[in-house]
């Protein structure tokens, strides 16, 4: 969830118990019967770190991916990661891996010089993170296999595929034509297809056995 309460419950362990300013992105962990907390933790910069939706997945090992938007470098990254510094514009996609017991695993940005909208994320049968969302960056990165290696005109729908410990970028592409496009959800196929839902405003969004 999002939140302006500094004092909401986190737990000792956890990745931070501190409000960092603004909106902070906070995820809690609960019971199964939902008596107790297991872990609650802020994960935030100085800007407003709020959330869209679909955007929190459980692997098989229960550690927890999600992402938020992020405003500076300050978001928390680790050593390694695909992204440690922010890449302009208004807003990059913020992703973190969270332990069992809501310890910092993997932190990473992700995003180019303009304003970068994460809105999805599921774990594929490799462990990988797939991430769906939109960008209006024409240097959003995307990999050398890319089915769109270019934006379109204005802003695209994107699919993003990282390697588990948010180290590596796998796969990454634009999917938009003249108009508007966003990636709004997304899952993941038992083949591993990458399958996106959203919205476009029509243009050349790409069409084949419709």
């Amino acid at each position: 969830c999002q939140t302006r309460s500094k004092d909401i419950p986190t737990t000792e362990g956890a990745h931070d118990r501190t409000h960092n300013g603004g909106v902070d992105w906070y995820v809690a962990k609960l019971e199964p019967d939902g008596s107790d907390i297991v872990y609650g933790t802020f994960i935030g910069d100085e800007g407003n770190n709020w959330l869209n939706t679909h955007n929190l997945v459980v692997d098989r090992h229960g550690n927890c991916y999600s992402s938020t938007c992020a405003f500076s470098s300050a978001f928390p990254t680790t050593p390694g990661a695909v992204q440690r510094k922010f890449g302009g514009g208004k807003v990059d996609w913020g992703i973190v891996k969270l332990s069992p017991t809501g310890a910092l695993l993997a932190g990473t940005l992700f995003g180019g010089s303009a304003l970068d909208n994460p809105d999805g994320i599921r774990v594929d049968s490799q462990g990988n993170l797939v991430l769906f969302g939109q960008s209006g960056s024409a240097d959003f990165p995307v990999s050398d296999d890319a089915y769109q290696a270019a934006k379109g005109s204005r802003d695209d729908a994107v699919i993003v595929k990282l390697s588990p410990n948010l180290d590596r970028l796998i796969y990454g592409t634009f999917l938009g034509g003249s108009g508007n496009d966003a990636g709004r959800a997304g899952c993941v196929g038992a083949d591993g297809s990458m399958i996106v839902a959203g919205n476009s405003s029509g243009g050349s969004w790409p069409i084949k056995n419709a």
